[in-house]
């Protein structure tokens, strides 16, 4: 009875957390190197499950952008890559080839994420973040952080431009 105790216990344990350390070389991407980096930037995040079977986290960083992850190029023993994308509408007072050019304009002055439009008409960002070789903690945490910028950036260009 104990036993059953005991595994009943060790089943409803979440994943082991992972502490943040910035200069650990991650080999791959995982979901606590995931949450550790999001944890130590004072981001907040969900994870589902999508149709596709991928399993997508909704951040909310702190300076207020909301963005959705996801691994990529997935084995066992982890990811070699992650996409960040946000999402944004097209803005009220500006026309659809006004907007265009603003995406032109601003993609020539940030080339860490690409912004274009979506299949839905909707203005997108979006980064990759590259694990091959390995890269530091750190430094998965700074592309995620400049990820959240060039978005705050690009929010305040297409809304108060």
């Amino acid at each position: 009875m104990l036993m059953a105790a005991v595994a009943a216990a060790c089943v409803s344990v979440p994943a082991t957390a992972q502490e943040f350390k910035s200069a650990q070389i991650l080999t791959s991407l995982r979901e606590p190197a995931l949450a550790a980096s999001l944890k130590e930037s004072g981001a907040t995040w969900t994870k589902s499950k999508g149709s596709d079977g991928i399993e997508y986290y909704a951040i909310t960083f702190a300076n207020g952008i909301k963005a959705t992850a996801y691994f990529t190029v997935c084995k066992p023993e982890g990811c070699m890559g992650m996409t960040l994308f946000a999402d944004f509408d097209q803005p009220k007072n500006k026309t659809t080839a006004e907007v265009d050019k603003l995406i032109n304009t601003f993609n020539m002055g940030h080339s860490a994420g690409k912004v274009m439009r979506g299949d839905n008409g909707a203005v997108k960002a979006q980064a990759y973040v590259v694990a091959d070789h390995g890269i530091a903690m750190g430094n998965f945490q700074l592309q995620i952080l400049i990820f959240a910028s060039i978005c705050e950036k690009l929010r305040t260009t297409l809304y108060d431009a």
